[in-house]
């Protein structure tokens, strides 16, 4: 009579590190509810990192603000005193000494004061450059466009990742050495087309690679859908790495080129969020799709969007502003930042 494995005896088998004797039954992995659950985990691991995070920061400034006023009034006290020291003593001193206890009182307050107005511009003054960064970003034509074609295509993309492993093994039956070839696949692509972007395609027009290499993933997501072995998906995932060679840094560069230098920490991190986002919220469509329907249907639809997307990056990018660098004439840039 078989026997029911344990629960490190499934974890083993599951991970192959433990070879199953006979009569022990191991369950088939649940990739599809491994799948769901990692979904919901990166969504909920942003939510508490995006509420976390602000309140260390804020921590961290009111102990460095409770820090820096400390030291500051005990040097402010220190260089009194030494100053009092120096001063020849008179008979002054004796009507000044019954003072001292008002003035420690007084200096403690002063400290409390000073404390709160510090910690309060230090969060406002945090807040207000965030609001600025955003404002920044979305109030250039060109950047909101880039922002929200960007966002759009890595929802789209970012589905194929959590079931990428599901599809290697089930669907192109390539074993467990298949999920390894196409990464690597991709990876070829993506360092192949880094290498031809150092040469020769960053002639092109930076808003003319991003379409460009968001169709040649959607290319790539189309040969892997239609794949029914291995060679034939570690060609979709080479096609697929080639237009990842050059579709984010092509963003970067697109952005960056149209913020003003004391801008670019806040629009970058906005941009990083903004990727963020886009993955929890692909992630979580990937696990529904194929929980209702299969692998073979979520990879379809993660290539229908990339190609909609795409569509609608060469339609909104068209006619987006060309960047304007420092030392170009007036008239260009005034022309440059004419709204289209």
């Amino acid at each position: 009579m078989p026997r029911r494995a344990s629960v490190f005896e499934i974890v083993g088998a599951w991970l192959h590190v433990w070879t199953p004797p006979r009569g022990v039954e191991i369950p088939p992995v649940p990739w599809r509810k491994l799948a769901l659950w990692s979904g919901v985990g990166v969504v909920v691991l942003g939510i508490a990192l995006a509420v976390m995070i602000p309140r260390i920061n804020h921590g961290k400034a009111r102990h460095a603000a409770e820090e820096n006023a400390f030291f500051a009034g005990a040097a402010a006290r220190n260089h009194a005193r030494i100053v009092h020291e120096q001063q020849p003593r008179t008979g002054a001193d004796a009507a000044l000494k019954p003072a001292s206890g008002a003035s420690a009182a007084e200096q403690q307050a002063a400290r409390s004061q000073l404390l709160t107005k510090v910690e309060g511009s230090i969060f406002a003054d945090a807040l207000a450059r965030g609001r600025a960064g955003v404002k920044h970003a979305l109030g250039n034509i060109a950047v909101r466009r880039i922002f929200f074609a960007h966002a759009i295509a890595l929802v789209c993309a970012a589905m194929i990742s959590p079931i990428e492993v599901i599809w290697a093994k089930e669907v192109i039956g390539g074993g467990n050495s298949a999920y390894g070839i196409v990464l690597s696949a991709w990876g070829a692509g993506t360092l192949v087309t880094g290498l031809i972007l150092v040469g020769f395609w960053r002639r092109l027009p930076v808003v003319t690679r991003i379409p460009l290499a968001a169709g040649t993933m959607g290319v790539g997501y189309v040969v892997m859908t239609l794949a029914t072995s291995l060679p034939v998906g570690a060609l979709g995932c080479f096609i697929g790495g080639l237009g990842n060679g050059f579709y984010f840094v092509s963003v970067v560069q697109a952005i960056q080129e149209r913020t003003d230098d004391e801008y670019q920490g806040r629009v970058m991190g906005l941009l990083e969020s903004t990727t963020a986002g886009g993955y929890g919220v692909g992630f979580l469509l990937a696990a529904a799709i194929t929980e209702l329907f299969s692998v073979r249907v979520t990879f379809a639809a993660t290539a229908v969007g990339v190609i909609l997307a795409t569509i609608l990056m060469a339609t909104l990018l068209r006619r987006t502003p060309a960047a304007v660098t420092a030392d170009a004439p007036s008239s260009a840039k005034a022309l440059a930042a004419e709204p289209y």
